[in-house]
């Protein structure tokens, strides 16, 4: 299944840099790179060095975010 209205036919759940930068409200690949690494969310480069993630990705590196903030909480109790 593809995703509709997309500029190039993306299998769901797949982020392309042009939406990654939409969601980010960044203006610069490298912006959104630096963006990327600092909340540790995985990405990969496709022709033209373009960035890509997948929504998974996404999820997994805000979950395991949380889960760290929380046993480093609870760590202090």
């Amino acid at each position: 299944m593809t995703q509709t209205g997309a500029a190039t036919d993306l299998p769901a759940g797949v982020l392309d840099e042009q939406q990654l930068l939409a969601i980010t409200h960044y203006s610069t690949r490298g912006q959104l790179e630096r963006c990327l690494r600092a909340q540790h969310i995985p990405y990969f480069r496709g022709r033209g060095g373009v960035i890509w993630t997948t929504l998974r990705l996404v999820e997994s590196a805000k979950l395991a975010e949380g889960a760290a903030s929380q046993s480093g909480n609870s760590a202090e109790n």
